[in-house]
């Protein structure tokens, strides 16, 4: 449980906007600008432009740094943002409230599958 504590201020402060809704654009390419792009839809950077992480600039600081906190190349197992995304034991999922569609987050695990690159 070591990645969990970024989740406290979030507990403790909320994030009282886009909570619940995921407005999604549909399906995403499996790269850093569809990535980028879902983050954005699902409402993921509503919360995390001012809490902790601060997406989508954490995860290419820990990317072009190699430090694999959110990310690790080729192991969406061993990535924090994939965890999260599929509620996995240990992690705080997000979105907050429900999962989303497997159909509409697939195309995270590809990009890590594929490295990670940020193209």
């Amino acid at each position: 449980m070591r990645h969990t504590g970024w989740w406290l201020g979030l507990i403790l402060f909320g994030c009282d906007d886009h909570l619940f809704v995921h407005e999604t654009g549909g399906l995403y390419e499996a790269n850093w600008k569809g990535v980028e792009r879902s983050m954005e839809d699902w409402g993921c950077t509503g919360c995390h432009s001012s809490q902790e992480p601060l997406l989508p600039s954490a995860i290419t600081d820990d990317l072009e740094q190699s430090s694999g906190l959110y990310v690790v190349p080729f192991a969406p197992e061993e990535s924090t943002l994939w965890q999260v995304l599929i509620f996995a034991e240990g992690y705080v999922g997000m979105p907050l409230g429900a999962p989303l569609p497997e159909d509409e987050i697939v195309h995270v695990e590809q990009w890590i599958l594929d490295g990670a690159l940020l193209d």
